[in-house]
């Protein structure tokens, strides 16, 4: 998990990633969003004694698209995919 400070309107900025849920998300599209408590769990998790007052927005992204049927083809090897 992240958290960073981001600027004036979007005061934190939190990325975690997670197992992946119950179906698969679209690449790069935005999946639905994460609820406040389901957040606020994840930050309790990492011991940051940090609470979550206002979600401004919040979604799930799929982040691997994994085209590559082998990564090995003699002395080549494909380094992220």
């Amino acid at each position: 998990m992240f958290l960073f400070r981001l600027g004036e309107r979007a005061a934190w900025r939190l990325l975690a990633t997670r197992p992946v849920g119950p179906g698969p998300l679209p690449f790069g599209q935005l999946g639905p969003p994460v609820p406040a408590p389901e957040l606020q769990a994840l930050v309790d998790q990492a011991g940051m004694g940090a609470r979550i007052s206002g979600l401004a927005w919040s979604a799930r992204v799929g982040l691997q698209h994994r085209v590559a049927g082998r990564f090995r083809c003699g002395r080549l090897f494909l380094a992220g995919e």
